[in-house]
């Protein structure tokens, strides 16, 4: 694992079966982490998170991800058809169809790899890893319905992560790129805590 700190803002609606200690550990069949907390693809965020892929063989993984009754979704994802991670959403009342960014940077399984999503209050996403951005885009849908965050799927049971997770944190606010910086430095970066703590929304170190 990465720390032996253990510390969270915010709190866990359920898990299951991920706990490993110092990390969480995913399988890939049915661990997930379903948190307290509502994102909204409409309001300003960002979410930092440690992730250690165990394979870049699938498409599947969703780090993380929100899913509604009404099927509109977002999660982000390691994808290898489209060369790296990828912040995958849709609007179920736009007939279905779904939106992706086109990340240019490789992410390699079992390494830790430090990702970071900001997004505008606008419609502007930009996706680091490991303090580089790999893409800056518009999102083409707008009014999303709010719905639950979950870490390990996509939110509805589907698309299970596979490797481990560390240090997730939720902000109500769009991160600079200093703030990313300082988040990663080389691989011992700054707790979150001291990050923009005044839009903190949830903190999980394991």
């Amino acid at each position: 694992g990465r720390s032996a700190f253990f510390a969270i803002i915010g709190t866990w609606a359920s898990v299951s079966s991920a706990w490993a200690g110092k990390s969480l550990s995913f399988d890939g069949s049915g661990d997930t982490v379903a948190t307290s907390v509502t994102i909204d693809l409409d309001d300003a965020l960002s979410i930092s998170v440690w992730v250690k892929v165990a394979s870049v063989s699938t498409n599947n993984y969703a780090i993380l991800g929100a899913t509604t009754t009404s099927s509109d979704y977002w999660m982000l994802l390691p994808r290898t058809n489209t060369n790296g991670l990828t912040l995958q959403h849709r609007r179920n009342t736009d007939g279905g169809g779904s939106m992706a960014t086109t990340p240019s940077q490789n992410i390699s399984a079992n390494t830790w790899t430090h990702v970071v999503v900001a997004k505008s209050s606008g419609s502007t996403v930009k996706i680091y890893q490991n303090n580089v951005k790999i893409t800056e885009e518009s999102l083409s849908y707008t009014a999303y319905t709010p719905a639950q965050l979950y870490i390990g799927n996509q939110g509805d049971n589907n698309n299970w992560f596979n490797g481990k997770i560390d240090e997730a944190a939720l902000w109500n606010l769009e991160l600079s790129a200093s703030n990313v910086a300082s988040l990663y430095n080389s691989g011992n970066g700054a707790s979150a805590l001291t990050i923009q703590s005044g839009g903190l929304q949830a903190y999980w170190k394991f």
